[in-house]
């Protein structure tokens, strides 16, 4: 099982995890499914290491995954937001796929160790 652990870290990826098209994938996080999902979001903080709170909001966007139910999985939709942001973020979270690499936050956000 893939671990969260590692030094806290942001980068600029411009639409990483605030799109269908490039969800955060947290496949093997904790015990799988959406408590992998919750294993991330525990450790997301806002830039100056403020605490997030966040809300599933929905289901979208079906795609093809091996790991999916009929090869098919679904993205979660969380609404994430932090004292002193402007408006809620969106996030896209793919609980069916592990990462590709390393662990890493969306834009504007950054991981507690």
């Amino acid at each position: 099982m893939a671990s969260c652990a590692g030094p806290s870290r942001s980068v600029s990826s411009g639409a990483f995890g605030t799109s269908e098209e490039n969800p955060i994938r947290v496949a093997g996080l904790a015990d799988g499914g959406p408590s992998s999902e919750r294993a991330y979001l525990d450790r997301l903080r806002g830039p100056n290491n403020e605490a997030v709170e966040y809300t599933r909001i929905r289901n979208c966007c079906a795609f093809r995954t091996p790991r999916g139910i009929m090869d098919t999985g679904l993205l979660d939709v969380y609404e994430v937001t932090y004292p002193g942001l402007d408006a809620p973020v969106l996030l896209y979270l793919n609980m069916y796929d592990p990462p590709q690499g390393e662990l890493i936050a969306p834009e504007g956000f950054t991981l507690a160790g």
